[in-house]
């Protein structure tokens, strides 16, 4: 795998080198309908590949690093130049096989930010520490993320550095952390890729990393997913359950600064006739958080688990394996969805809300429109039974925010 020994600004050179040739979201909208890698996406990429019949400078490097193809060595020459293909060689970006350079790496575009991840080809297996790009969740926690000027602001599981490289538009003190010692080095060489300062990086598990610390925003998209396996870094916990879930809930809580708030990605059990909030009202009671838990989905174990195998070989096996860890455990029905907690002292409350899709756009001002109203609403006086309780909660069955675009340099 490459990308392990990134000299710190290597992907400067890279960077500049795709935006001469209009290598933006823009770009490759216009190109092939994505700003995404299609190199995982058979038909995808055939369909796109018809779409790059020229060999100009963009069209290459689309083909190179969002298709996943080799490119003949004076198309690449050509396109930007033989000292950057130089530079590109030595940064193990792309690899000579006789007349052709082969990517190693694969670049998303959003908005001006560009976003190097590993390449998954349709077919490959994914290695342990493979490090994923800017698919649905990162979009959904970007978009997610309450996004106020802050003091220290804590990425956890940063993978690429999506959300460790968007803090820096609101702070200098960007912690982003990873087990995985590669994602924190596509962290490092992203950062250069967008000329922007390098976020200080830390490996280690959960909030090892940043024991007695606390952040005015913790982002979190941890490999969440409810797996019997623990293969892959961005999915599997290794622990039982939802409990990863649960347990990133209540230690972001342990994290935060009077004030903080924290945007965390989760998936979590539930009984078939149980209201999904049952479980998340648990794992954020007593943290001395103001609670908004967002439904997005709920699903059968047979669903789920097909969503998130990766493995083709044995996919049977793998399945019936899945859907065994399931039933042992109990497990009937699983929602995905997010927590947004906000540290404050008092009594504080607890909403929840389905989401009729998972965001987009920029929801900031809406969540903090949200925790406004409901702060109001939590000092309004209450006569009902139990009302001097510590918690006050409240529900709604549907949710849709809109909003400007988020993923961007400039976002706010």
């Amino acid at each position: 795998m490459v990308l392990f020994h990134l000299p710190r600004g290597g992907g400067q050179v890279v960077g500049d080198a795709l935006r001469r040739a209009g290598y933006s979201e823009a770009g490759l909208r216009q190109a092939v309908g994505t700003s995404s890698s299609l190199a995982h996406d058979t038909r995808g990429s055939e369909v796109a590949r018809r779409r790059l019949a020229s060999a100009n400078a963009l069209h290459t490097l689309i083909k190179a690093f969002c298709l996943g193809i080799p490119v003949p060595r004076n198309e690449l020459t050509n396109a930007v130049g033989a000292a950057t293909v130089e530079d590109l060689v030595r940064l193990a970006v792309v690899t000579r096989e006789q007349d052709a350079f082969i990517p190693r790496i694969a670049i998303d575009a959003a908005q001006d930010l560009l976003i190097a991840h590993d390449p998954a080809r349709q077919g490959e297996q994914l290695m342990g520490d493979h490090v994923i790009g800017l698919g649905p969740a990162p979009r959904t926690l970007a978009a997610l993320t309450v996004r106020l000027k802050a003091g220290r602001v804590l990425d956890l599981g940063t993978g690429s550095g999506i959300h460790a490289l968007l803090a820096l538009n609101l702070c200098d003190d960007v912690v982003a952390t990873d087990i995985n010692p590669r994602a924190l080095a596509y962290t490092r060489f992203n950062a250069g890729l967008n000329r922007l300062a390098i976020p200080t990086t830390r490996q280690g598990n959960l909030f090892e990393p940043v024991a007695g610390e606390a952040f005015d925003l913790i982002v979190a998209n941890p490999p969440y997913v409810l797996s019997p396996d623990s293969s892959l870094h961005f999915r599997d916990s290794g622990m039982a359950g939802d409990e990863l879930s649960r347990t990133v809930v209540r230690e972001a809580a342990r994290h935060l600064t009077d004030g903080g708030f924290a945007s965390i990605l989760i998936s979590w059990a539930h009984g078939e006739e149980e209201a999904w909030q049952a479980p998340l009202a648990g794992w954020v009671r007593g943290v001395g958080c103001d609670a908004l838990l967002l439904r997005f989905r709920t699903y059968d174990p047979v669903t789920y688990a097909s969503l998130w195998i990766k493995e083709e070989a044995e996919y049977a096996e793998t399945l019936d394996r899945w859907l065994g860890y399931y039933g042992g455990l109990g497990i009937r029905a699983m929602s995905s969805g997010a927590v947004i907690l906000r540290r404050r002292s008092g009594v504080n409350w607890m909403r929840s809300a389905h989401m009729l899709s998972a965001p987009i756009q920029d929801a900031s001002r809406h969540l903090l429109q949200i925790f406004d109203a409901s702060d109001r609403l939590s000092r309004m006086p209450d006569t009902s039974a139990g009302s001097r309780s510590e918690y006050r909660s409240e529900s709604s069955d549907r949710a849709c925010w809109s909003g400007s675009t988020v993923i961007g340099r400039s976002a706010t």
